[in-house]
């Protein structure tokens, strides 16, 4: 039985969170903040993973750098540097992404367009190898798709000093110094808010006008495979996640007064064309079970059964979806428990392959979490990595601790699993 099998059944066993409790089945390993930071709206906003040598760290952002924190032992973070090449005015908004031993950084404020560190000198150091204004002077969001090889790099909502873009893209075959592929023009609404890219597919949050898949394996034509638009308690369509399977896609919807997050069935039959449904919703109301403050932000899936989310208000939430109808939260840890207030508590929550989760509070800094009863699990790991030539693909792996541990079963999906 997989490690997140096992986790999903364990959490099962456990009691249903009580309204009013700053946790349930969840415990704080540790914290980090930095009250000298300036505030502009926000103190800290984007968070991601990186994990090296034995060693973990988070990449957080706050209005002026990206933070390098190392978490190995999470009751003592240490902060490594903190990085940006080109401090200015700040940003609320910035967004970064990891691809092998690099962090690819960008802000919607300003001129930073899309920075590079290289985090192949930690824990002793890190750096900004390179800086590209020129394509981009700031964007949204980037996410990067790592099963095409060379792999590519996409940046939504990006403008120049003239002109905004549907859609940029870098090559990251030389991976510290991306190169420009140009912008596209896609078919659909105009602005991507964030999306999910895999295999020259785009799953595109596109604000009100709702959800877009896009076929981008020929860049000079891309084609519109797939469109929700027209769904039950919408609203702005913000961000998503597929299972691994590619069966289901969680999809979150931003709006001050609060909405539900998304189950969405993605029906493939047509070789030529992706059908969205949404089969159900989840919503948290944790500090206030009448309020319509709980705003979810972005989702993290992992497998096809657990959704870890950061939540506006509501902190850091470990969902299961293994029945995509009856979808149970199974722990949580409120980093703002004190306040019911749309702008406070998680941006980003993201998780480690050893079972810690990294949650970045707007305010209050880096919360370094984990469910409780997870070191009871057989295998506990350091990384999981994925590369393609093409054709085939290569999964490297290790493992921290295992404990009766038969092996592995690898699974895959075909061509039409996308």
């Amino acid at each position: 039985m997989s490690s997140v099998k096992n986790l999903v059944y364990l959490l099962l066993l456990l009691s249903f969170p009580v309204v009013g409790q700053q946790s349930q089945n969840m415990s704080l390993l540790g914290t980090w903040h930095d009250a000298s930071l300036p505030v502009s709206r926000v103190r800290y906003n984007d968070v991601w993973g990186y994990a090296a040598n034995g060693r973990e760290y988070a990449l957080m952002g706050s209005r002026d750098f990206i933070h390098v924190l190392d978490v190995t032992d999470a009751a003592n973070i240490t902060e490594i540097g903190r990085y940006n090449q080109s401090v200015n005015d700040g940003s609320i908004w910035r967004d970064i992404k990891v691809f092998g031993d690099f962090a690819y950084c960008v802000a919607d404020q300003n001129n930073e367009g899309l920075q590079v560190i290289d985090l192949q000198n930690l824990p002793t150091s890190a750096s900004v190898v390179f800086q590209d204004n020129t394509n981009f002077r700031k964007c949204h969001n980037i996410y990067i798709d790592d099963q095409v090889a060379p792999a590519k790099l996409y940046v939504f909502g990006g403008s120049t000093t003239t002109a905004s873009f549907d859609l940029g893209i870098y090559s990251l075959a030389a991976p510290a110094a991306p190169a420009f592929l140009g912008t596209v023009d896609l078919p659909g609404p105009d602005y991507i808010h964030d999306g999910y890219a895999f295999r020259d597919t785009l799953y595109a949050n596109q604000g009100y006008n709702g959800m877009f898949a896009y076929d981008l394996s020929d860049l000079s034509a891309p084609q519109q495979i797939g469109a929700l638009t027209d769904y039950r308690r919408s609203g702005y369509n913000h961000s998503c996640w597929p299972t691994e399977d590619g069966k289901t896609v969680i999809m979150c919807n931003e709006v001050p007064s609060g909405l539900p997050v998304q189950i969405v069935e993605v029906d493939k039959s047509d070789p030529f064309a992706i059908a969205f449904s949404v089969v159900d919703t989840f919503k948290s109301t944790l500090s206030n079970p009448m309020s319509t403050r709980s705003v979810a932000h972005n989702p993290h899936v992992l497998g096809n059964d657990l959704v870890v989310m950061s939540y506006y208000d509501d902190g850091i939430q470990v969902w299961n979806i293994e029945d995509p109808a009856d979808p149970r939260r199974l722990a949580y840890y409120d980093t703002s428990p004190t306040t019911d207030t749309y702008g406070d508590g998680v941006w980003g929550a993201y998780p480690m392959a050893s079972g810690k989760i990294l949650g970045s509070d707007l305010y209050n800094g880096l919360f370094v979490v984990e469910v409780d009863n997870l070191r009871a699990l057989p295998v506990s790991y350091l990384h999981w990595r994925a590369r393609s030539n093409g054709k085939n693909a290569l999964l490297e792996w290790a493992t921290a601790t295992e404990t009766d541990n038969a092996g592995w079963t690898v699974e895959h999906a075909g061509a039409n699993g996308r």
